[in-house]
């Protein structure tokens, strides 16, 4: 599974989830911050999951010409000489192009949702190492007060603190400033702080999802709700009213942006969710409240979808991992075509298996090669160059062990050579590359030669 497939996926699988809580009416007051945030998680599981398994076998350089021709009969010199002039031919390579345009706008945007959530986190940090403790105050989290013009908000990375701006404090009653910081208290108590800033790394890993996006502002919408109920239960419509005039004097002094993705804090930029704020505060609608048999019933169903997922990612991810016929005990690990973390683009597959497994001839073939230096350059370790009945020329690369020379001939199923870990290679496995046209054309090995 490459960039592309693992950003479909999550996309594909994001949706799936997404949908039945879009649909549904008030949803995002119905479902608590824990449930929002395990959901989330679900999503993007899974796609990291299909992403590890991206490339991680053998980084196989570029290839290089070489002449292997001198000891050669003319037809073998004339397929040699053919497959030594493949690199000086271009020719446009839209399937390597398209997939390094999608890596290079997905490193793109994660490189500047990573900047913001820095800078907002640097902001954030100067602002409390700049704030004085407010006086008279004690509590179990630290409240301090800022010049600057912002929303109150909570940090709780590395250590948990309320900021509280000194032009709202001019503004409040004492009962309002309690209430504020019990606000930020409650989402000290409840983790919340730091769940936002996973999450603000979450988007910007996953800033293509939409899904992904929305489901993180529908967390911080349940988290305010649901903090709201909290300091005001019990309340009474006098007490309802000041809180609401305490929120309303917040969103008037606040010039800085308050939406960012490392607070948690008492107003947002968000206008809709503002409203629906004040409408619970002044109706007193109450946030559903599960019971833990209703509890449990969810976390097993977002268990169970975690698993689904997974599931589905890592078998896209090993599509194609069926055992190979010709490689005793192997499997289809790196496909062809696949970009690696050089840039450069994987022109063969690599099959692993244990070292000593033994590689069979896939079809009747002659031995066109079977040296220690193939073509020049260590890099290859083992090689066996062999050219099937049907006009396929096949290398088998990184061999352990091989038992032919130049020239033999090969029935289909006769052992010739053993995995191993010779030339540039992390780890036992075999690098197989195919051509045809008697060495003009490269094609992919898992279609000429099948798997199976």
């Amino acid at each position: 599974m490459n960039l592309a497939d693992t950003i479909l996926f999550s996309l594909i699988w994001g949706g799936i989830l997404w949908l039945p809580l879009a649909i549904a009416r008030q949803w995002s007051t119905k479902v608590s911050p824990p449930m929002l945030f395990a959901l989330i998680l679900v999503i993007v599981l899974p796609s990291l999951l299909a992403g590890l398994q991206l490339d991680m076998v053998t980084m196989v350089p570029q290839y290089a010409a070489a002449d292997l021709a001198t000891r050669f009969s003319p037809d073998v010199r004339e397929i040699t000489l053919a497959i030594n002039g493949l690199k000086p031919a271009w020719r446009f390579d839209w399937q390597y192009w398209s997939l390094f345009l999608i890596g290079m706008t997905y490193s793109a945007g994660l490189a500047v949702h990573l900047y913001r959530v820095v800078r907002a986190s640097r902001d954030i940090h100067q602002c409390a190492a700049s704030a004085k403790p407010l006086p008279g105050h004690t509590s179990d989290g630290s409240v301090r007060v800022t010049q600057q013009l912002r929303a109150p908000f909570a940090v709780g990375i590395p250590n948990p603190v309320i900021i509280i701006p000194q032009a709202l404090l001019v503004k409040l009653t004492i009962d309002q400033i309690a209430m504020v910081i019990a606000h930020e208290e409650a989402h000290l108590r409840r983790g919340d702080p730091v769940r936002a800033f996973i999450l603000a790394l979450v988007v910007a890993f996953f800033w293509f999802n939409p899904f992904v996006r929305n489901l993180v502002s529908r967390w911080y919408q349940s988290c305010e709700l649901h903090v709201d109920a909290i300091v005001l239960r019990g309340a009474s419509p006098p007490q309802r009213r000041t809180y609401a005039r305490a929120l309303l004097d917040a969103l008037s002094c606040t010039v800085t942006p308050t939406a960012t993705p490392v607070t948690m804090a008492f107003t947002q930029s968000n206008l809709r969710i503002q409203k629906l704020r004040l409408s619970k505060i002044i109706k007193g609608s109450e946030i559903t409240m599960r019971t833990p048999l209703a509890r449990w019933l969810t976390v097993l169903g977002i268990g169970a979808a975690a698993m689904v997922g997974s599931f589905t990612a890592l078998s896209g991810a090993t599509a194609g991992q069926e055992p190979l016929l010709y490689v005793e005990n192997g499997r289809l690990y790196v496909s062809y075509g696949i970009i690696r973390s050089d840039k450069t683009v994987h022109k063969g597959i690599d099959i692993v298996a244990p070292k000593g497994s033994k590689i069979v001839a896939p079809q009747d073939a002659t031995v066109l090669e079977a040296t220690d230096l193939f073509r020049g350059e260590w890099r290859y370790g083992k090689t066996v160059a062999l050219q099937m009945d049907d006009d396929l020329i096949v290398w088998f690369a990184h061999l352990d062990q091989y038992t032919v020379k130049r020239g033999d001939k090969l029935k289909r199923g006769e052992v010739f050579a053993t995995v191993g870990n010779t030339g540039k290679s992390t780890g036992p496995h075999l690098h197989v590359e195919t051509f045809r046209d008697r060495g003009r054309k490269r094609v992919d090995p898992s279609k000429a030669l099948g798997v199976y």
